[in-house]
């Protein structure tokens, strides 16, 4: 069942990522390194919901003082985070996903 909410994680549509992080939250093992690495990754999602949802997955589904995750919650809450123009849900990307130049 973790494997297809991973899947899910990768959909162009912000909602369904976001559900699919709040379905992690709750069936993800703690600790369980895929799942948290693919919630960690969503913090750069240009999309506020997703990255909402990857802080909660996070708050449940990470080890106590994993010291990688709360290196990447500071830099997401110290604005550090750089967002991804190749993730979806990011506005300069086209209806086919691709990137828009936004220089042209």
């Amino acid at each position: 069942l973790v494997d297809e909410v991973l899947m899910c994680l990768n959909d162009a549509n912000a909602c369904c990522r976001a559900e699919a992080l709040f379905c992690l939250s709750r069936i993800g093992a703690v600790g369980h390194v895929v799942c948290v690495s693919k919630a960690i990754k969503h913090l750069q999602d240009n999309d506020l919901k997703v990255r909402l949802a990857a802080v909660e997955a996070l708050s449940r589904i990470s080890s106590r003082r994993d010291s990688t995750v709360i290196s990447a919650l500071i830099a997401h809450l110290q604005g550090t985070v750089r967002k991804d123009p190749t993730r979806p849900g990011d506005p300069r990307n086209g209806p086919s996903g691709k990137y828009i130049d936004p220089g042209r």
